[in-house]
């Protein structure tokens, strides 16, 4: 099983035949919608775009437009250290 195979078996949709899309949206504020919610509850951008296949700048933009308060750069879930 490849990579592709794998995240497929992971989303929470999946087409009905060949050929059909992955596309589970029907607008881009539904869209925008789902990530900001899935970002709050922890998922980096880089986690999304894995998931959802957008890349990295529009995930950013769909985030923002989402109203999401966006995280400070780095991995921010592990404890600072001197």
């Amino acid at each position: 099983m490849n990579a592709l195979d794998q995240l497929a078996t992971t989303l929470p949709y999946a087409p009905e035949e060949p050929g059909t899309s992955y596309w589970p949206y029907r607008s881009r504020e539904e869209l925008a919608a789902a990530l900001v919610a899935e970002y709050d509850d922890g998922a980096s951008i880089r986690d999304l775009v894995a998931l959802h296949g957008i890349c990295f700048g529009t995930v950013q933009r769909l985030l923002r437009e989402g109203g999401a308060v966006m995280r400070p750069r780095g991995d921010t879930r592990r404890p600072y250290q001197l």
